[in-house]
């Protein structure tokens, strides 16, 4: 099982990777960044456990539908609640913004959905 370790409030924890992540995702190189590299946002999604499966593959769906790329997605459960945190890395040209936004939105509508958040990474970024 690969892992991903963050630091929260203090303590270090393991997360569980999610099924797949794209190679070599999210590695911009100085050059990249100075040819115009799509811009990298992430998504963060805090949701009920039960409900993470189906929402990551809403995440999943709508990405690879428009012009947004997905990169990697992680799902980690949150301490001490019945929540899980969804995490998704994605990549997209400025107008693909807009398709974001609605993400985000149809998201946040979700009943099982208690918080979710969009922004804009700043590159170069390992997200491994």
């Amino acid at each position: 099982m690969n892992h991903f370790v963050e630091l929260v409030a203090g303590k270090e924890h393991a997360m569980r990777l999610m099924e797949w992540t794209t190679a070599g995702a999210g590695r911009a190189t100085g050059a990249a960044a100075k040819t115009g590299a799509l811009p990298l946002y992430r998504l963060s999604v805090a949701c009920l456990g039960p409900a993470a499966p189906r929402l990551e593959q809403q995440i999943r769906g709508e990405a690879g539908q428009g012009r947004l790329e997905l990169l990697r997605l992680v799902a980690a459960p949150l301490e001490g609640r019945a929540l899980t945190q969804l995490t998704a890395w994605v990549k997209g040209s400025p107008e693909a913004r807009r398709e974001l936004v609605g993400m985000v939105q149809r998201l946040g509508r979700e009943p099982q959905v208690r918080s979710v958040r969009w922004e804009c990474v700043p590159q170069p970024v390992d997200l491994h």
